[in-house]
């Protein structure tokens, strides 16, 4: 199942193609495909070099224990598609600059970097992600014994697109219905707030 994004200018098709499904294939993700995942995270940018990025991540197959403890963590109509996936993964800012120990209050945007950019990576293998925000962060920070300077971002699923028919009827219907996006006058401005930008 493909979802290509209906674009007004043209975009690279990685971005294009990109989405966020929640079927998913028993097709396993390499490991050779998730270290070049996490390479491109690695490599974004962030304010002072400061790479407030962390990552638990954990492979169905190989390591069934942490992974179901970051499938318990979801919530439970997460839960019931993002079992099928093949590697689940929590992001976690760092909120604190490592030179002064003062506020990193762009930490988020940072790791909102390197995500998108891990994303993409993992578009060129045909692998999805699906991002998530409904989890419980509390859990996760005491099953994983996670720093207090050390904040969940998102969790993620991974995998190859699989078919929506294993799905629930309900989830089935928003896995199929069409993606949609504001445009841009919406968002892109000009001469002041609200005025459209005007190349």
């Amino acid at each position: 199942m493909k979802k290509n994004a209906v674009t007004n200018y043209v975009v690279h098709p990685l971005i294009e193609a990109r989405w966020s499904p929640m079927a998913f294939e028993e097709q396993q993700i390499s490991e050779q495909q998730i270290r070049s995942i996490f390479e491109a995270a690695r490599w974004s940018h962030s304010t002072r070099n400061e790479q407030p990025w962390r990552f638990i991540v954990a492979n169905r197959l190989s390591h069934p224990k942490v992974f179901k403890s970051i499938l318990s963590a979801l919530d439970e109509t997460n839960q019931a598609w993002a079992v099928r996936s093949s590697v689940l993964a929590i992001s976690f800012a760092k909120k604190n600059f490592d030179e002064d120990d003062s506020e990193n209050r762009h930490a988020w945007y940072d790791v909102g970097l390197a995500t998108a950019q891990l994303t993409m990576q993992a578009s060129q293998y045909g692998i999805s992600i699906h991002q998530m925000t409904d989890f419980d962060t509390e859990k996760v920070c005491s099953d994983f014994k996670v720093p207090e300077n050390y904040e969940p971002v998102v969790s993620m699923a991974f995998g190859f697109v699989g078919n929506p028919k294993t799905l629930t009827a309900e989830l089935e219907k928003k896995e199929r219905a069409p993606r949609v996006r504001i445009p841009q006058p919406k968002f892109v401005f000009g001469k002041r707030w609200g005025s459209p930008f005007v190349g």
